[in-house]
Formats: C-alpha cells, sequence, structure tokens
C-alpha cells in the first residue's frame, strides 16, 4: 500500500498565494506572508520548501485565515487538498 503524501510548506505557501497572500521581505529565520485587505499575516518557519508541514503549523494557519475572514475552513481545506494531489489551484 502506499503511502499518503503528507502536506508540504510549498503546498501551503501555493494556498497562500491563491487566496491572496504576498510574501514580504525578511531576514529572519521566517518567511512571512500578508494579506493586505484583511491586514493578516502569516509566518512560517524557513525550511525546505518540499519539507512537510508540521500539523501545529497548519492548524494555527487554517484557524487564523478563517477567523479573519480571508477564507472558510472548509474551502482552505479544499485547496490545500487539490495543491497536495496534483498542484493545480483553482481560485474558491
Amino acid at each position: 500500500m502506499a503511502k499518503t503524501r503528507r502536506v508540504t510548506y510549498r503546498d501551503l505557501e501555493r494556498v497562500l498565494a491563491t487566496v491572496g497572500f504576498a510574501p514580504l521581505p525578511t531576514s529572519g529565520r521566517h518567511k512571512v506572508f500578508r494579506h493586505e485587505a484583511t491586514d493578516t499575516v502569516v509566518l512560517l518557519p524557513l525550511v525546505q520548501a518540499d519539507g512537510e508541514l508540521d500539523d501545529i503549523h497548519l492548524a494555527a494557519v487554517r484557524r487564523m485565515v478563517d477567523e479573519r475572514g480571508v477564507i472558510e475552513g472548509d474551502a482552505f481545506d479544499s485547496l490545500l487538498w487539490e495543491a497536495k494531489h496534483d498542484g493545480d489551484i483553482s481560485p474558491p
């Protein structure tokens, strides 16, 4: 039985870009993304893009984008699923 591929930081970054987040320049140990319309900021650790996404980071980002009105949690999950399985993401 094949192992299911975990979600990567690259998958999450693509979803963030799809819903309107833009990367901000930084010199620290984090990647910073900002959603201008809602003034929402997401910080992710500076890791390999193909590294598996930690569950705590996924949960924190999902909760933040839902609570801040960027995208509903279920729609976020759908975009992440698309990114994980085929890489082609359609905006909600």
